[in-house]
């Protein structure tokens, strides 16, 4: 048996202690659920309510090449989480309102959604590249006491 130097394994544990925090920051940068979006935060009043704006890669029908000045459904992601622990909602009733910045919009039910192993409320909205929209969700239903508003800003760049 051979016995190492109390710094020989505090450099090769720090190494690997760095190398996983690393990786968790990495992870928890790309967004609250997986994928590749990214989750726009806001409180509602004790709530936290998040966004995220999927993009129409998985909306698409085969229609051959896209044009990028059309306006393509895209899908609309909302989570709400009750403190404490961060649990998540399943008995709200959510709208969201989606606008072209100065525009009035439309409303549509977010209604409760299997996507992947979560359950979160969604619709798509029509939207267009470089433009920015206001995103306003209400959420209520009976075991609420009054309706909570979040609103968000997204610039869609693609």
């Amino acid at each position: 048996m051979t016995l190492k130097s109390p710094r020989q394994s505090l450099v090769r544990h720090g190494s690997a202690l760095l190398a996983l925090v690393l990786l968790i920051a990495a992870l928890s940068s790309a967004g609250v659920a997986g994928g590749d979006e990214l989750w726009q935060k806001q409180q509602a009043g004790s709530f936290e309510v998040s966004l995220s704006v999927r993009q129409p890669t998985e909306v698409k029908q085969n229609t051959g090449r896209k044009s990028s000045a059309a306006a393509e459904p895209h899908l609309f992601v909302v989570s709400i989480l009750r403190p404490p622990g961060g649990n998540p909602i399943f008995d709200a009733e959510v709208t969201a309102n989606v606008a072209e910045a100065g525009f009035a919009g439309l409303e549509k039910p977010m209604p409760l959604t299997a996507v992947g192993n979560e359950h979160l409320y969604t619709n798509y909205f029509a939207i267009s590249p470089g433009k920015t929209y206001r995103v306003i969700v209400h959420i209520g239903g009976p075991k609420f006491a009054r309706i909570l508003e979040a609103q968000f800003q997204y610039r869609h760049h693609h």
